[in-house]
């Protein structure tokens, strides 16, 4: 699996299945970021985000899982408090949308699935199947498995953050668990922005 994205990564020759968790990987970390940042704590003892964030983009949560473990949050975070990429670009409405839009069209593109869900059991059946024999594909929906369900703990952290009080606030990072990797994006879009 590795060596045919690594032989042709603009068409690798995946099944279905596994071709949009591959891509949903370029996409969550875009997530995270947009929830995790605005509202990172920026006390001198706190961890930096950028790396681990950016790293994230390349290696999954193995990369941001770091950083999301000992984060700190910033509970009394208000628009001009944020650090300026946190309010210009991760709590931007306009970066947000377009992450929703990304996440709504790329891996669905790339996966080539949306064209194929009459197909669905065989692509299942399919991507088990690769998935037994490849420690590459496993890892990669396991990390997709657990970046969906960071992306539900942070959505609910930080609804708490922006004003909701908690039980809203879990039921919201539940919800997104239902539209894995378009749910965290859906929250980025519509979510209220920071205080002032």
């Amino acid at each position: 699996m590795l060596q045919s994205f690594l032989e042709n990564p603009t068409n690798p020759d995946f099944t279905p299945i596994f071709s949009f968790v591959f891509a949903s990987l370029g996409i969550m970390p875009l997530s995270v970021a947009s929830i995790a940042v605005p509202t990172a704590s920026r006390d001198p003892g706190s961890l930096p985000w950028a790396p681990f964030v950016g790293l994230s983009l390349f290696g999954g949560y193995f990369a941001a899982g770091p950083y999301l473990s000992f984060r700190t949050v910033d509970e009394d975070v208000t628009k001009s408090s944020t650090s300026w990429v946190g309010r210009n670009v991760f709590d931007n409405k306009i970066f947000n949308v377009g992450l929703l839009l990304l996440a709504l069209y790329y891996p669905l593109s790339a996966s080539g699935l949306a064209s194929s869900l009459d197909q669905l059991p065989q692509a299942w059946e399919s991507f088990v199947e690769v998935a037994k024999g490849s420690q590459f594909v496993s890892t990669s929906s396991m990390d997709f498995v657990i970046f969906n369900c960071m992306i539900a703990l942070l959505v609910a952290q930080d609804a708490k953050v922006r004003g909701d009080e908690p039980t809203k606030a879990n039921l919201i990072g539940l919800s997104t668990l239902l539209l894995p990797v378009w749910g965290g994006a859906l929250y980025c879009a519509l979510r209220p922005s920071l205080k002032e």
